[in-house]
């Protein structure tokens, strides 16, 4: 209960309780709202993107270890023979 004798630590511990339900009441809101067909294209389209351009870079990076892992073999096997 807040009144006229309330703590500044009371004060502020009923300022973050009413704060976090503001931001619970904020995120079913947003939830709560409807989302357009395109907007969900949008954004299924942006993460296919961003799929396709990480595997291309993971494509890349195991590449380049792999050619490095050869280029180690071959030297070790010319210096033997």
């Amino acid at each position: 209960m807040i009144n006229a004798k309330s703590t500044k630590a009371q004060l502020l511990e009923y300022i973050g309780e009413l704060q976090a339900d503001l931001d619970t009441a904020d995120r079913k809101l947003q939830a709560a709202q409807p989302v357009s067909i395109q907007d969900r294209f949008n954004a299924f389209r942006f993460e296919a993107v961003a799929m396709v351009r990480d595997v291309y870079r993971l494509g890349l990076f195991c590449r380049k270890g792999f050619d490095q892992v050869v280029d180690e073999f071959k030297t070790l096997c010319y210096n033997k023979g």
